[in-house]
C-alpha cells in the first residue's frame, strides 16, 4: 500500500481552442543605457554567433520583437547613448551608436520581427529650455520623426512601432495627437503608436478611454510592470513594454507571460534587456537573456533565461491567439501554469506548461476537445529543468535546458489527447510549429580571461562618431574626432540632457573593462578648448559603492584629479561645480606652475596605490602621497575621465593604465 502513494496522480486537462486575443510578441530590448555597449567589439565570427541565437528563428531565443533607444546623450542605466542631434542647430548624424547596426541585423535574420523605438533621455534642446521634452510638442515631434528618417533613409530600417513616451517619466496627450499628425503626413501612416512607459501603470489609459480621437492614434497601451487592476479600453491591447528578470536560471521567466496574461489580460512582453553586454561592476548586471561583457577574450555565456525565452517563442510567433482562461490556459493541478495558442490561418497549435520546483509531480493528459484540433496526431516538444537561484558566478549548466524530445508527444487518435510526465521544475513547449531548435554556435573560447593589466590607446583605430573601446559614457557623449592631431576623444555634448534621472552631474565616461583595479598608474593626454574648461581623470570609479548606484542623479565615488586653466584639485567624487573650488569632497588643491594654454596639448597622470595617490602634469608632480583613507574612495573601481561642465569640447588622446595589483 506505500508504494502507491509513490505513484504521481493523474490530472485531466481539457483544450477547448476558444481564441483569447491576439498574441503580440515576445520581445527583448537594447537600451535604457548601452545595454548592447560591448556587442560589437567582439570578433566578427563571434558577433555572428551571439546574433544568431537572438535573433534566427527556431534557433535561441528567437525574438518576435526587438525595442531600441533613441539615443538623447543622457544616462539612462548603464551609460549614456547618444543622440543624432546634440544641439538644434547640428546636421542630423545617423552613424552614432549601435542600435542602428542591431536593427538590421535582427531584420536580416528574421524579416518579420518587429522593430519599436523609446527616447529615455532627449537633448537639452528639444525641452525649449524647460526641463521637460512636451513644452513644445512640434519640437519633440520634429526631433523624433527626423530619426525615424535616419533609420529609413539611411539605414533602410522600416520599424513598426514607435513608443510616445520619455521612459518612465509620463507622456503627454498633445505629443501624441502631434505626433500622429505628422507621422500620417511624412509617410509613417503604417507606424502605430504604442502609449504608455511609465512603472507599474498604464499611464495613457485614462485618456484613451476619455478621448476617441486619442484613442484611435494609438495601437496599444504599455506599461512596464503593471500592477492590478489592468484597464478595460475597447480596441486596444495592453503590453508589458519592459519585463524584469533577475534570476540567471530563468525560474521567474517561466510563468510570467503567462501570469501577466492570466491576471491582466496582457497580450506581449518585452525583456530588459536583450543581452548584458556591459560589465558587471555597473548598474543592474546580468539582467539580459545571456552574458556578453568580455569581449577582449571573444567568451560570452549562455545562461538558462535564453533558453526559457525560446520556449516562449520558438513554438510561438505573433498573430496567433492566447486562448481563454478555462479553455486552454489554466492552472496545474499540482502546482504550475498552462497556456495555450492557436493560429485561425494556419491552425497551428502550442502548448506551454510549467511546474515551479515546490509542485507535485503528475502525469498530465491534455484532451483537445475542439474540431479544429482534431487532425494533430503529435506534437514537436522540448522539455527544460528549471535550476533557480542561480547568479553571475554560477557556471552554468545548460545541458537539461531546452532538449528536443526526439519522438515529441504523440496524440491518441481515438481520445485526441497527449499525455506526458511533468516534474517539479519542468517547462514544456508541446507545438505543431516544428524546427525546434537548441543552437549550439561552436565557440572557440570555452573560458573567460581577465582583461589585461596594462593597456594603452591612441584612438587612432576609432571610427569617427563612435565611442573608443571600452569606454562606456555615464554622462553626456564621448566621440572620436579628427583634430590636427589625429583621431582623439572629445565631449561633445553642449548642454544638460533632459535625462531619465534629472541631476546628471556633469560629463564623465569610465574605461568599463577592469572595475577591480585598486592599485593602478594611468595617465592621458588632454587639451582645453577654453581657458575655463576642466579636464578630469579618475581612479577606482565604482558606480555601485558606498550603498549608492549611479543612474545619473548620484555622486560618482572615486579619487578624481581636476585641471583647469591654473589649478588643480582632487576630489572624492565628482562634485556638483564647473570651475570653482568645492568644499564638499575636497581631497587637496593647488595652484598649477605654468598655465594650462588652450588648444596645446599636455599629460596628466594619477598614480593610487594602497591609501595614497600621486598626480602629475608633464612629469612635473603636482602631489604626492596624498592619503586618502578615510575619504570615501572605494578600494576599487575603474578609470575614467570627465569634464567640469556641458559645453566643455576638451580632447582626450593617447590614454594608458598599468594595473600595480600584480
Amino acid at each position: 500500500m506505500f508504494l502507491l502513494f509513490l505513484i504521481p496522480p493523474v490530472y485531466s486537462y481539457v483544450i477547448n481552442a476558444d481564441m483569447g486575443p491576439r498574441l503580440d510578441g515576445f520581445g527583448a530590448i537594447s537600451g535604457g543605457g548601452a545595454t548592447s555597449r560591448l556587442l560589437f567589439q567582439y570578433s566578427a565570427p563571434v558577433v555572428k554567433e551571439i546574433l544568431d541565437l537572438l535573433f534566427l528563428p527556431s534557433y535561441g531565443a528567437s525574438l518576435h520583437h526587438l525595442k531600441v533607444e533613441i539615443g538623447g546623450d543622457g544616462q539612462s542605466s548603464e551609460g549614456v547613448e547618444p543622440s543624432h542631434m546634440h544641439s538644434n542647430t547640428s546636421t542630423p548624424n545617423f552613424s552614432r551608436g549601435y542600435e542602428w547596426r542591431l536593427m538590421k541585423e535582427a531584420r536580416a535574420r528574421n524579416p518579420e520581427i518587429l522593430l519599436s523605438a523609446l527616447a529615455w533621455t532627449w537633448p537639452g534642446w528639444v525641452g525649449a529650455g524647460t526641463k521637460s521634452p512636451w513644452t513644445d510638442p512640434d519640437i519633440a515631434v520634429d526631433y523624433i520623426i527626423s530619426w525615424l528618417e535616419g533609420a529609413r533613409d539611411t539605414h533602410n530600417i522600416t520599424l513598426n512601432f514607435i513608443n510616445a513616451d520619455w521612459n518612465e517619466r509620463g507622456f503627454s496627450p498633445s505629443f501624441v495627437l502631434a505626433l500622429r499628425k505628422a507621422l500620417d503626413a511624412r509617410a509613417f501612416s503604417y507606424l502605430g503608436i504604442v502609449c504608455g512607459d511609465d512603472a507599474h501603470l498604464f499611464s495613457c489609459a485614462e485618456e484613451a478611454e476619455r478621448d476617441s480621437v486619442f484613442r484611435s492614434s494609438i495601437v496599444a497601451l504599455g506599461s512596464h510592470g503593471p500592477s492590478l487592476p489592468s484597464p478595460i479600453v475597447p480596441s486596444v491591447p495592453l503590453w508589458n513594454t519592459e519585463v524584469h528578470v533577475t534570476d540567471s536560471g530563468g525560474t521567474d521567466l517561466s510563468t510570467i507571460f503567462a501570469r501577466y496574461y492570466t491576471e491582466q489580460n496582457i497580450t506581449s512582453g518585452t525583456l530588459w534587456n536583450v543581452l548584458s553586454a556591459y560589465n558587471p561592476g555597473l548598474f543592474s548586471p546580468d539582467w539580459g537573456i545571456f552574458r556578453a561583457w568580455w569581449p577582449w577574450c571573444d567568451y560570452y555565456e549562455p545562461i538558462g533565461k535564453l533558453w526559457v525565452f525560446a520556449h516562449w517563442t520558438q513554438g510561438t510567433r505573433p498573430g496567433m491567439h492566447w486562448l481563454k482562461v478555462g479553455s486552454g490556459t489554466g492552472n496545474l493541478s499540482g502546482g504550475g501554469v498552462y497556456v495555450s495558442f492557436f493560429d485561425a490561418v494556419t491552425h497551428d497549435f502550442t502548448l506551454i506548461v510549467y511546474k515551479p520546483s515546490d509542485g507535485v509531480p503528475e502525469n498530465a493528459t491534455f484532451t483537445l476537445n475542439s474540431t479544429l484540433l482534431f487532425s494533430i496526431a503529435s506534437l514537436f516538444a522540448a522539455k527544460s529543468s528549471v535550476v533557480s537561484g542561480l547568479t553571475s558566478t554560477t557556471p552554468p549548466d545548460l545541458d537539461s535546458y531546452f532538449v528536443v524530445q526526439p519522438n515529441g508527444v504523440i496524440v491518441d487518435p481515438s481520445t485526441h489527447s497527449a499525455q506526458f510526465f511533468i516534474r517539479p521544475g519542468d517547462l514544456w513547449t508541446l507545438t505543431t510549429i516544428g524546427n525546434l531548435t537548441k543552437g549550439d554556435p561552436l565557440r572557440s573560447v570555452t573560458t573567460p580571461t581577465p582583461f589585461p593589466s596594462s593597456f594603452h590607446d591612441t584612438f587612432e583605430d576609432c571610427v569617427p562618431y563612435s565611442e573608443a573601446p571600452y569606454w562606456t559614457d555615464m554622462t553626456g557623449a564621448w566621440e572620436c574626432v579628427a583634430d590636427e592631431r589625429g583621431i582623439v576623444m572629445q565631449q561633445v555634448v553642449p548642454a544638460h540632457p533632459l535625462a531619465w534621472r534629472p541631476e546628471e552631474q556633469r560629463p564623465f565616461s569610465l574605461f568599463a573593462a577592469n572595475i577591480s583595479l585598486k592599485n593602478v598608474n594611468v595617465s592621458v593626454g588632454i587639451s582645453l578648448n577654453s581657458r575655463n574648461d576642466s579636464a578630469l581623470l579618475g581612479v577606482r570609479a565604482n558606480p555601485n559603492c558606498c550603498g549608492r548606484v549611479i543612474t545619473g542623479e548620484d555622486l560618482m565615488p572615486g579619487a578624481w584629479l581636476l585641471v583647469s586653466g591654473g589649478f588643480w584639485a582632487v576630489f572624492n567624487a565628482i562634485a556638483n561645480v564647473s570651475t570653482v573650488l568645492p568644499s564638499e569632497g575636497l581631497i587637496a588643491h593647488g595652484m598649477l606652475e605654468r598655465e594650462v594654454i588652450p588648444g596645446e596639448w599636455y599629460r596628466v597622470g594619477l598614480t593610487v596605490q594602497n591609501d595614497f595617490l600621486s598626480g602629475w602634469i608633464d612629469g612635473t608632480n603636482l602631489f604626492s602621497a596624498v592619503s586618502v583613507a578615510g575619504q570615501g574612495v572605494p578600494d576599487n573601481g575603474f578609470v575614467g575621465i570627465g569634464t567640469g561642465t556641458w559645453g566643455q569640447y576638451v580632447s582626450f588622446d593617447d590614454f594608458a593604465y598599468l594595473s600595480l595589483d600584480d
